[in-house]
């Protein structure tokens, strides 16, 4: 952050309007259990650095693994979302 001071957890939503100043994110830090709003504004580094966990974890890619087992013949295999490490 602009301020010095690092904001560690996982992003769930961006606010990217027409203009800078109110383009935010919302993150639930990983120490804590409340969502919190960050301005674009007051951040120092963007993008993250490090992996993303839900990268590659779109509704597409999961049908797509989805009808590839079930091509392949695998039994078992159900509906329910893999988890985001």
């Amino acid at each position: 952050m602009k301020d010095g001071s690092i904001v560690e957890g996982y992003v769930f939503d961006r606010r990217l309007p027409a203009t800078l100043a109110g383009s935010a994110v919302r993150v639930i830090p990983a120490k804590e259990r409340s969502k919190r709003t960050i301005s674009y504004a007051d951040m120092r580094l963007w993008p993250l650095p490090g992996a993303i966990p839900a990268a590659g974890k779109s509704f597409e890619a999961w049908m797509k693994k989805y009808r590839e087992k079930k091509a392949a013949g695998e039994k078992g295999i159900g509906i329910e979302a893999e988890k985001l490490d």
